[in-house]
């Protein structure tokens, strides 16, 4: 996560203090943070996901994708009907994606035989 936060920042041509300003954290934090000494709080996690309008994914290096947007614009691009069914299971409840989740896994589980 420190190289991409230092990277960050380094594009945005600002200064370490500059940075701790705005997340309104310390100067010595955000150091910390990009030589690995310290993981940030998920409030400054938050923070800098904001600044930076990147992913929390992003800043944690579990995706090489900056914004959100680019993944919807990938799973648009292969096939519609993935991006379709992702527009419509984000809205459901938490219950009814359970229930959907379990029916296609016993839809898989089934072909499997």
């Amino acid at each position: 996560m420190e190289n991409r936060i230092k990277e960050l920042r380094e594009q945005k041509k600002i200064s370490q203090v500059c940075l701790a300003t705005y997340v309104r954290c310390s100067q010595n934090m955000i150091s910390k943070i990009e030589l690995g000494i310290s993981e940030p709080k998920a409030g400054l996690l938050l923070e800098l996901s904001k600044y930076f309008n990147v992913s929390i994914d992003y800043l944690l290096m579990n995706s090489s994708y900056k914004h959100i947007q680019e993944v919807y614009g990938i799973i648009k691009n292969k096939d519609n009907d993935y991006y379709d069914f992702y527009q419509i299971f984000s809205k459901l409840t938490s219950e009814d994606k359970e229930f959907v989740l379990a029916m296609m896994n016993k839809l898989y589980k089934e072909k499997e035989v």
